[in-house]
């Protein structure tokens, strides 16, 4: 049987992953799988990778634009990042 990219995983995968993540040894998960199990538990892990590497990828731009921030305007007293207020003029 062939893995098309439009299929989704049968239900029982995620949760052989997740014995896996668990700390159970793989001789025991992969001794109840069979070969298409395999495969489709190769394809959940690469795409959990993935997208966990997006994630990453998107909290560390976040992350700079941050520190960038800080660093640019909170580092500077605040007269030179606010205009002092003129006086206030009187009649």
């Amino acid at each position: 049987m062939l893995i098309s990219s439009k299929d989704d995983p049968p239900s029982h995968i995620e949760d052989l992953f997740d014995e896996l993540e668990g700390g159970k040894a793989f001789q025991e998960v992969s001794a109840q799988m069979t070969a298409t199990d395999a495969g489709w538990l190769a394809r959940f892990i690469r795409e959990k990778c993935e997208k966990e590497r997006e994630q990453c990828g998107e909290e560390i731009e976040r992350d700079l634009k941050v520190s960038t921030f800080e660093q640019h305007y909170l580092a500077q007293p605040l007269t030179t990042v606010i205009a002092p207020m003129p006086a206030a003029r009187r009649p």
